[in-house]
């Protein structure tokens, strides 16, 4: 139990020591995570609002992980490994993990806006008995934030309608 300040310590200095080089790789616009070639890597999160019969049984719930993006000009092909969680009034929850990938076609409105649509086909795992489904998206980059929204919900049995966000880390 002494040691837990001492690796807390070290863990922010390590995040300290690699967040300015990350910071100076963010992208800011839509051009740059298009830009044929281009590969980024970075967090998502969202907010999660349980449709259908989903919402019969959960709460609010949120999604946390990790994309990569691949630039080919006015599209990107999109990979994604989230966690998702559901909270209930009843001690039972929703939670699991997801696998998807797809794409999404940049509509650049400047140097640092754009809209964009596009879609992922992924599976969700763990409380979700291994549901396979297609995601539209939409979205609008802001710089070097990604704001989207997604319907989960045309082919797997879990429905919700998410409100999220993402930062791009150009790699090249």
């Amino acid at each position: 139990m002494g040691r837990t300040p001492s690796v807390l310590l070290a863990a922010a200095a390590v995040a300290l020591v690699t967040a300015a080089p990350l910071a100076a790789q963010m992208t800011r616009g839509e051009a740059p995570l298009t830009a044929k070639g281009a590969v980024t890597i970075g967090p998502v999160a969202s907010v999660n609002f349980p449709t259908g019969d989903t919402g019969d049984g959960v709460n609010t719930g949120f999604t946390a992980g990790g994309q990569a993006t691949y630039g080919m000009g006015n599209f990107a092909a999109i990979g994604e490994v989230t966690f998702n969680t559901f909270s209930s009034d009843s001690e039972l929850e929703a939670n699991g993990m997801a696998f998807d990938a797809g794409g999404r076609y940049s509509l650049n409105l400047g140097e640092k806006l754009g809209l964009y649509i596009g879609g992922v086909v992924g599976l969700w795992t763990g409380d979700f008995d291994s549901d396979f489904d297609i995601v539209p998206l939409a979205g609008i980059q802001l710089g070097p934030v990604d704001i989207e929204a997604r319907y989960k919900g045309l082919l797997g049995d879990a429905q919700w309608f998410s409100a999220g966000a993402a930062i791009h880390f150009k790699l090249k």
